[in-house]
């Protein structure tokens, strides 16, 4: 019975060693990078349980998902530089039959993943190269029985995946922010200007980190692009995001005494399709009315991709007393370069806990929708933001 012994040499290079589960492994040294690889110990066994029956060729996908999925709790314990070399290469070898070519039976039900940490096992071969390892920092810490170190704090600001930039603004916003008063009178603590970039050609960032209402998203996006500005067309599909500011109260206190429930006003579908219409109420017909930036800037993506000026805008001061809510992400603009679209939106306040997970998804997607449209494929989407 063998075990593939994951050994990482740089994020996109490591070293396997086989070795006998009877026998003592033989230590073997490698040189990558003009970095020593030295054999170590594992931190954890993770012995995830799968069916015996599971054929390696046939079952792939599925045998790796249960071994990853506990190797990424695992992960979690490790430090920044440490995760950021590992998080491509964990858990990608199990248990086999000794010839591969023969159907790839398991031959035992249980997959091992062995993680080692960067620190322990890269070295520098010669002095004069840096060791950032941090070694004395790891050796004080005890991994506990669940693999984590409840005393260390971790830093989070070079992490690899890009999810760790949103929990890296809530950790800045936690630590740095100023506490301000505000509209709800329940207080904030804040910053200016933050960003992030998510790279849509590897991945959608819908964070996992923060359950993000994906029914809501889909739906409320659609709605900003029909023009629509009823929040019962919203509510009737399950999605209840605006229900609270189209109340009687609300709308009351807005000094939009005569608006019926539900209508919003020229919020943000109103604004990309009709921008410097007259605003009646929900019911008009605005067709030809206004300047339909998103017709626009599909055309010009696809007449003038270089174009600068490609930049849909919500914030309409005319019409900011008649809206039940003023837009909170304000404008975008799109870029388009070798075939490939990107986004870069402003938002002027945020809610970091609900609405910052909620607009990075809608604006990827919508940046999906348009470079389909326009037969492009993705790029990036930028968010830049004063933090609320």
């Amino acid at each position: 019975m063998c075990t593939w012994q994951l050994q990482i040499a740089t994020e996109k290079s490591f070293v396997c060693t086989i070795a006998n589960q009877s026998q003592n492994i033989t230590q073997r040294v490698y040189t990558i990078n003009n970095h020593e690889l030295a054999h170590v110990n594992c931190i954890r066994d993770l012995g995830v349980t799968i069916d015996r029956n599971l054929k390696f060729n046939q079952h792939i996908n599925l045998i790796i998902h249960k071994a990853m999925s506990r190797a990424f709790l695992i992960l979690k314990s490790f430090s920044s530089r440490d995760r950021l070399l590992m998080v491509k290469a964990y858990c990608t070898y199990i248990y086999t039959e000794k010839n591969p070519e023969e159907g790839c039976s398991v031959i035992n039900n249980t997959v091992v993943v062995i993680i080692s940490r960067m620190s322990d096992i890269l070295k520098p071969k010669k002095e004069n190269i840096e060791n950032n390892s941090n070694d004395d920092e790891i050796k004080k810490t005890k991994i506990n029985e669940n693999g984590r170190s409840p005393k260390r704090k971790v830093d989070l600001t070079d992490s690899y995946h890009d999810e760790y930039q949103y929990l890296n603004l809530v950790k800045r916003i936690i630590e740095t922010g100023y506490s301000k008063a505000d509209r709800t009178g329940t207080g904030t603590l804040s910053i200016f200007g933050g960003q992030m970039r998510f790279n849509l050609r590897e991945s959608f960032p819908l964070l996992t980190t923060k359950r993000v209402f994906w029914k809501g998203v889909v739906e409320e996006l659609l709605w900003f692009i029909s023009g629509s500005t009823d929040g019962n067309i919203l509510a009737q599909k399950g999605v209840q995001i605006w229900n609270s500011n189209g109340t009687r109260e609300f709308l009351d206190k807005c000094n939009l005494h005569h608006r019926e429930v539900g209508d919003l006003g020229p919020i943000y579908g109103f604004q990309w399709r009709h921008f410097g219409a007259k605003y009646v109420d929900k019911h008009a017909d605005y067709t030809g009315q206004g300047i339909d930036q998103l017709a626009q800037i599909i055309h010009t993506i696809k007449t003038n991709p270089d174009d600068r000026r490609m930049i849909m805008s919500a914030w309409n001061p005319v019409d900011i007393p008649l809206m039940a809510l003023p837009p909170c992400h304000s404008f975008c603009q799109f870029y388009v370069a070798n075939g490939e679209l990107s986004c870069q939106m402003y938002q002027r306040s945020c809610d970091m806990g609900l609405g910052i997970p909620f607009n990075i998804a809608s604006y990827s997607l919508l940046t999906y929708i348009i470079a389909h449209v326009c037969n492009l494929k993705v790029m990036i989407i930028i968010g830049i933001k004063m933090i609320i």
